[in-house]
């Protein structure tokens, strides 16, 4: 996490779309469509501003250098702590909410304004920390009652959302006794693609138990989870013996 230099607006601190998407190891492409998919979830001077005109003018003046404002851009996007958190839920990453307890603790609220607060706004502040830990935690408990989803991976679950609410590993992640293939993975090894695979594993009523297990993904492009087959040795048998090689 990249030491950031610090920007306001309206007495708060900021940050760009690019440093905010730099951070969460995310593009600005991702952060632009998390915020458009779910708009009606941010208000303006809560969870961002939007500077045009001579507001960005200003803006460009006292920053533009700093925090690489091109010429030509007609409109910018500043998120603050409250935005950060929305953009947080969105990505849904350990990193992503890793880098937000860090912005929290060390740029919106840094330490020497946090020896100043009182013990009233001490106690918010952490039942704010709080409330995001549970948050967390129940998502991934939500995602541990999808019926379709393995036991292993249920488990898996459960412990992260131990994780999550505690901070520590109360619960070992279990081991998996046996490697697993994804669709593609399955494909380079018969020289087909991954949808050939998942066409002939559902011809061939193969993904069960025996051959494998299900599991909670998220879409390289998309926001969307789905459930994911991944294959088992005894799979990669049974593709042999249908692909005859």
């Amino acid at each position: 996490m990249n030491e950031l230099q610090v920007i306001t607006h309206n007495g708060e601190r900021v940050l760009t779309t690019a440093r905010l998407a730099e951070q969460y190891g995310t593009t600005e492409r991702r952060v632009s469509e998390n915020f458009n998919a779910n708009k009606s979830r941010y208000t303006e001077g809560k969870h961002y501003y939007c500077l045009e005109g001579k507001t960005l003018k200003d803006f460009k003046n006292s920053y533009g250098i700093s925090v690489s404002v091109g010429e030509r851009t007609a409109k910018l996007y500043l998120w603050t702590e409250k935005g950060a958190l929305l953009h947080a839920k969105s990505l849904n990453t350990d990193k992503a909410w890793q880098v937000y307890e860090f912005l929290v603790d060390n740029y919106f609220n840094p330490k020497q304004k946090k020896q100043t607060l009182t013990d009233k706004q001490a106690e918010a502040l952490e039942i704010k920390k709080t409330n995001a830990r549970v948050r967390l935690s129940n998502q991934f408990l939500k995602l541990a009652k999808v019926d379709t989803l393995s036991t292993e991976y249920k488990n898996i679950l459960v412990s992260k959302a131990a994780e999550a609410l505690t901070g520590l590993a109360l619960i070992p992640l279990p081991q998996s006794e046996q490697k697993m293939y994804s669709a593609t993975e399955i494909g380079k090894m018969f020289g087909v693609s991954a949808q050939k695979i998942g066409r002939v594993s559902n011809e061939h009523d193969m993904k069960t138990e025996e051959y494998g297990e299900w599991y909670r993904s998220k879409s390289e492009y998309s926001t969307k989870e789905v459930d994911t087959f991944v294959y088992n040795d005894k799979a990669v048998e049974r593709f042999r013996e249908i692909f005859g090689k």
